[in-house]
């Protein structure tokens, strides 16, 4: 079984390895679900999650930069509450909530995303999917990704979002298109059109934000048997799902009578990974973790007095 590392950190002198992700194409590793958090905000006196996230690192000389990811309209639609606050579980069994300004989020003009650089800190226990993990275009293009394609995400479910620490769901399907031509969503800034992936899988408020994992069971191809296939990789962060009213259907199909609003059409828009990519890897970021760098070398490499 292949193994590689998940991410590196700096605590000290020297990097630490923190994780891992292994092939598991049925039964969810628990690195998985520590990649996720929620995003919280105080309503009516009470700090309620709302939506999910997640944490990505990039990794400049085994030093580690923890990013959250998540999609631009829930930071739109938190604008109204205030303070917005991922919930990080913590190696005692507690947790802590880290504040953040909808205004610090770096976002996507061309698509649903939006990323906050974050400090980590020794007793925080959570896992970050390495940039290395998430799809690109060429990634999809190289092996073949498209309809058929299993998949898994891992979410808030509002309804049992857990006591105190997060304990996200997860939820299962395959890739049912990967559009040709963008695709129109509705944000809190009003209607605009992305590239996005479409995924046959049930989604609920409360998914958006939702890291979204594509996996290959040994039964991928027609006719063929694959052993020890590749890992997971990150194919992109639930956006949101379609519905389908009583006039979306043909005359005869069903009765406007039996259509009481909107159903679920088990259908969600998924942001690409590429996307995810750009945002980590613009220049502007690309500059300040190499600074950083630049100055912790300084730091551990300059002598100190006897």
């Amino acid at each position: 079984m292949n193994k590689r590392p998940l991410c590196y950190s700096v605590w000290g002198d020297s990097p630490v390895n923190v994780g891992v992700f292994t092939n598991s194409p049925m039964r969810i590793p628990g690195q998985f679900i520590k990649s996720v958090t929620f995003l919280s905000v105080d309503d009516q006196g009470e700090r309620k999650p709302k939506a999910t996230a997640f944490f990505s690192g990039a990794a400049v000389n085994n030093l580690n930069f923890y990013y959250a990811v998540t999609t631009l309209h829930n930071i739109d639609s938190a604008r109204k509450y205030g303070k917005l606050y991922l919930r990080i579980s913590t190696k005692n069994g507690s947790y802590r909530d880290l504040k953040s300004d909808p205004d610090d989020w770096i976002h996507s003009t061309s698509s649903d995303v939006a990323i906050l650089r974050v400090q980590i800190l020794p007793d925080d226990d959570l896992q970050a999917v390495p940039d290395s993990m998430i799809a690109t275009d060429e990634y999809i293009s190289r092996h073949r990704v498209g309809p058929g394609d299993d998949v898994f995400f891992i979410g808030l479910f509002s309804q049992r979002p857990g006591e105190e620490r997060p304990e996200p769901i997860t939820r299962f399907g395959n890739i049912c298109l990967i559009p040709s031509s963008e695709v129109r969503i509705e944000t809190a800034a009003g209607e605009k059109t992305v590239r996005a992936y479409l995924v046959e899988a049930r989604s609920l408020g409360g998914h958006s934000g939702s890291p979204v994992f594509i996996c290959y069971g040994a039964d991928r191809d027609i006719g063929m048997l694959t052993v020890g296939g590749r890992n997971p990789a990150l194919l992109g962060l639930v956006h949101g799902h379609y519905d389908v009213r009583g006039e979306d259907f043909l005359t005869g199909d069903v009765e406007d009578s039996q259509i009481m609003g909107r159903i679920n059409a088990a259908v969600i828009v998924v942001m690409p990974g590429q996307e995810i990519i750009n945002l980590l890897h613009q220049e502007e970021l690309k500059r300040e973790r190499n600074k950083i760098v630049e100055d912790y070398v300084k730091r551990v490499t300059t002598p100190t007095p006897d």
